[in-house]
């Protein structure tokens, strides 16, 4: 069992299930939304492999092993008739939009809204939705911004008629972490578990990676 955000079972999962047809094809995998009050006792027992968490969104709790699973940066989504045709935001800009706001995890952290008032940006948050796809629907109809990784983003932009926009370059990034319980070091399966999914996130980082570098 793993628990994991919705970036995870949204662009990592489906990766993760096509490697698994053909090198472990009776494995199956039950994923729970990481919470803020991550199961320590429950990954100390083994019944839980590993909990998957946005850095600086969700707590790491002492005692449990991380390390960064992947990184992503963030961009903006907009309708594709909206009035703003320009392809990158200024941060004055990105503070005149009026912003939906995903729980991609169920946690009361925002690294992004950390950030933005440290550059005196207080974003004009007027809805916030339970999941991506609930707030892909508001976005559809309105002149609202949404900021997603930029996997997320291209992954729906195209089927729900919205487009990318690029934000500030120093706007911050977005980062996954895998964490165990000192426990796992001597599971043989859960080691496996963690190689697989760490291989499947390298490759997304390092094609991204290589985009990015070709732009």
């Amino acid at each position: 069992m793993l628990y994991a955000p919705e970036y995870f079972e949204t662009i990592l999962l489906p990766r993760l299930l096509d490697r698994m047809r053909s090198l472990a094809p009776n494995v199956r995998f039950k994923i729970e939304l990481s919470l803020d009050e991550l199961p320590v006792d429950q990954m100390a027992r083994g019944t839980v492999d590993a909990v998957i968490t946005v850095r600086l969104e969700q707590p790491e709790p002492k005692g449990l092993e991380s390390v960064l699973l992947c990184t992503d940066r963030y961009v903006g989504l907009i309708r594709r008739k909206h009035p703003f045709s320009g392809k990158t935001v200024s941060l004055k800009q990105y503070a005149a939009f009026t912003h939906v706001v995903p729980y991609a995890v169920v946690s009361q952290l925002s690294r992004i809204e950390d950030w933005l008032r440290r550059q005196d940006v207080v974003p004009q948050v007027v809805q916030r939705c339970q999941s991506y796809i609930s707030a892909l629907g508001v976005l559809q109809s309105t002149n609202h911004m949404m900021v997603v990784p930029l996997q997320v983003g291209k992954f729906v932009a195209e089927g729900f008629d919205l487009r990318i926009v690029t934000l500030p370059s120093d706007f911050e990034p977005f980062e996954l972490c895998y964490l165990t319980h000192p426990n796992a070091q001597v599971d043989p399966a859960k080691q496996w578990l963690k190689s697989a999914i760490l291989e499947i996130a390298g490759d997304l980082t390092y094609a991204a990676r290589r985009a990015a570098g070709k732009r």
